[in-house]
């Protein structure tokens, strides 16, 4: 989202090679490679739109605007 990745947003596969399905977390933190120096930050997702990219076999491919709406799920 935005170029940054949250927890449960790696290895997604699709059911049927056209579908993803995934949480939207509360943070997100920068994309980095394993042999990358990163820098370490959070940002919180509020309610905007978000590019979305998806990485298949080293190849990136845009999405389109996906919009984030209302605030975080209530956990009891």
């Amino acid at each position: 989202m935005n170029g940054l990745v949250g927890p449960g947003f790696k290895d997604i596969s699709s059911p049927d090679g056209n579908t993803l399905t995934f949480t939207v977390p509360g943070t997100l933190g920068p994309n980095c490679a394993p042999d990358q120096a990163c820098p370490q930050f959070l940002m919180k997702v509020t309610s905007a739109p978000y590019k979305i990219s998806v990485l298949t076999n080293g190849m990136t491919e845009d999405i389109e605007i996906f919009t984030v709406v209302g605030g975080p799920a209530l956990t009891p």
